[in-house]
């Protein structure tokens, strides 16, 4: 549907469209046109019974020291130049 044009609007991740229509051989020109609809939230669970449970804020400082709006898209596209798929 989408390669014959009959797709009026697709939702979902910007790294999962990218990579979906890489596989399908598809041009992904037009994704860089998309309308941003939001941010994703990443989580880090742990369990209660792990020695991590006590340290929550120091994972926090380093999540926050690391972080990077476009890491996802960026470590993507490192894969990608390496030939990782």
């Amino acid at each position: 549907m989408l390669r014959r044009g009959r797709v009026d609007a697709i939702i979902g991740s910007t790294l999962g469209l990218r990579y979906g229509m890489e596989q399908l051989a598809m041009d992904t020109n037009n994704l860089e046109h998309a309308l941003f609809i939001g941010h994703k939230a990443w989580w880090l669970h742990l369990s209660k019974n792990t020695d991590l449970a006590s340290k929550i804020t120091t994972l926090q400082g380093a999540a926050d020291k690391l972080f990077t709006p476009d890491l996802m898209m960026s470590t993507y596209r490192r894969q990608l130049a390496a030939g990782c798929y």
